[in-house]
């Protein structure tokens, strides 16, 4: 039986649109009730993206990975809350901004009822491969096949420009997925699938109770390995940091002395780049890129900061999040050395 046509709706600056023609028309939002089969399109702007390249096949590991990485480069309240959508190794981080949670919150059922969520930018890394530039309304991202990377300022030529305004017309069915709700679309795929789900588990059952033999076994290499491993960061003097095996690659890499001279460098500007009411709560450095977590009394001086940062470091700074906690505003820097 063929599959039923989705229509594909497109949510930009807290509107709807229908896709119609390749198209988009804004969509009266008291006529949603009577749309049973379709997808959402969630414009770029509504998040922060990050990539990552993780090797595991578990979800649960993949989550963790997630976080371990989100925690060390951005203020944990700031990434509370995030989503990600994962293509073989690749994984794309998508962290809400602040005008995504309130659209959320005001259409809850209308997100919950899509049978995909997904983005422009996720799209049109799904279908293209090599390196490009792709430009939203307010960033521009390389995008190549080891990841993706916020580019500041206007190094780049416009002839290489993929521009969302150009390709979201032509998206006519949705290939990504973004783990928004993970229970979005499956019920009715596991009615349907009810007798063969009963199959597996008694399988499944089965498989386990032969593989438990093979636990203990295993289960002692790995300890032998974990301890070896361990005796391996003693050695090197990183088992107490909180990235150990990051550490490790970083001494791995170069002089020491190169190391001291850049990291001292970019201590003296960044002094010269911060006003005393401003704390800088985490720095984040790693080849080609700076990242500065901290908290500004207003967005006054957050603007001056990323202006100073920019003139004193030669190299374009930008905001990429903020969030308001009380008097203080909490913020992520993003430098591109």
């Amino acid at each position: 039986m063929a599959k039923a046509l989705k229509d594909i709706l497109y949510v930009h600056k807290n509107d709807i649109y229908l896709l119609k023609n390749n198209e988009y028309e804004k969509f009266d939002e008291e006529q949603i009730d009577n749309l049973k089969n379709y997808d959402v399109l969630l414009d770029d702007d509504y998040f922060v993206f990050e990539s990552i390249d993780i090797n595991v096949s578990s979800k649960k590991k993949t989550k963790r990975i997630i976080e371990n990485y989100l925690i060390t480069t951005y203020p944990r309240d700031l990434v509370a809350t995030h989503y990600y959508c994962r293509m073989h190794n690749f994984v794309m981080i998508a962290i809400p901004k602040k005008t995504l949670h309130n659209f959320m919150h005001e259409h809850a059922d209308f997100l919950k009822n899509a049978k995909n969520i997904s983005t422009p930018l996720l799209e049109t890394i799904y279908s293209n491969s090599g390196k490009y530039i792709y430009k939203t309304d307010g960033v521009a991202y390389e995008v190549t096949d080891n990841g993706i990377a916020i580019i500041p300022g206007r190094s780049y030529e416009e002839s290489e420009v993929l521009r969302k305004e150009n390709l979201i017309g032509k998206i006519n069915n949705l290939s990504s997925k973004l783990n928004i709700f993970e229970n979005t679309g499956n019920i009715y795929y596991l009615k349907q699938l009810a007798p063969v789900l009963i199959v597996l588990i008694i399988s499944y059952g089965l498989f386990v109770t032969g593989e438990s033999f093979q636990y203990m076994k295993y289960s002692s290499i790995l300890n032998s390995v974990r301890s070896d491993l361990q005796a391996i960061y003693s050695n090197a003097g990183v088992a107490d940091t909180a990235d150990p095996y990051g550490m490790l690659l970083y001494k791995a890499k170069g002089s020491p002395n190169e190391a001291k001279t850049l990291i001292s460098n970019l201590l003296e500007k960044l002094s010269q780049s911060i006003p005393a009411s401003t704390t800088i709560v985490s720095m984040n450095y790693k080849t080609g890129e700076l990242k500065l977590n901290g908290e500004a009394k207003d967005l006054k001086t957050l603007e001056d900061i990323e202006s100073s940062l920019s003139n004193n470091l030669d190299k374009s700074a930008q905001i990429i999040n903020t969030n308001k906690d009380g008097e203080i505003i909490k913020f992520s820097i993003r430098v591109s050395l």
